[in-house]
């Protein structure tokens, strides 16, 4: 992957770091969406020295291999998007009718995939990740929200997580997500 930026090494710690907001970062959005068939999902997080993949919540036996596949997916086409074209979600390249969804995002040689909840969310979820690890600010990961229309979802997560950042971009409250 190629960037103008320096790229963000990550170790042990940070991998649990984004484990560990993920895992709260998609907890929020199962709590906001109340929907009993979106209360997991698949983590990915992607750098030039590996990928490491984890479940947030209890993925259904039946539903384990298809959430592996699919964030794996997003993951790879997302890179392989940015190699060609500069693409920083997934959403940019996404064909539904190829099973091919929104839900991963590009920063700083770093890709985070989630997939198991709506793909707004999903990308939701990915920013928030990407922001923790400091390979995003909250005004850059935004401009991404605006891309697919994910700002809801990301807003929600930055007025919880960044509240001071997220003030300074003087942004409007956006309107409730459709549950």
């Amino acid at each position: 992957m190629e960037s103008s930026v320096a790229s963000l090494k990550l170790g042990p710690p940070e991998l649990v770091e984004a484990r560990i907001w993920g895992t709260l970062a998609a907890g929020i959005l199962i709590g906001h969406l109340k929907d009993p068939a979106r209360n997991s999902g698949r983590l990915l997080v992607m750098t030039d020295s590996g990928t490491s993949e984890w479940n947030v919540g209890i993925v259904p036996d039946d539903k384990l291999a298809k959430r592996k596949d699919i964030v794996r997916e997003k993951a790879a086409r997302l890179r392989r998007m940015n190699n060609q074209r500069g693409d920083v979600l997934s959403w940019q390249s996404k064909d539904e009718a190829n099973e091919q969804f929104g839900g991963a995002a590009f920063a700083r040689d770093v890709i985070v995939a989630f997939t198991g909840l709506p793909q707004l969310a999903d990308e939701a979820v990915s920013l928030a990740v990407l922001v923790r690890l400091r390979a995003l600010s909250v005004a850059p990961a935004r401009q991404y929200s605006l891309i697919s229309g994910s700002t809801e979802f990301f807003d929600l997560l930055a007025r919880l997580f960044w509240p001071n950042e997220f003030a300074a971009l003087g942004a409007p409250a956006a309107s409730p997500v459709p549950a």
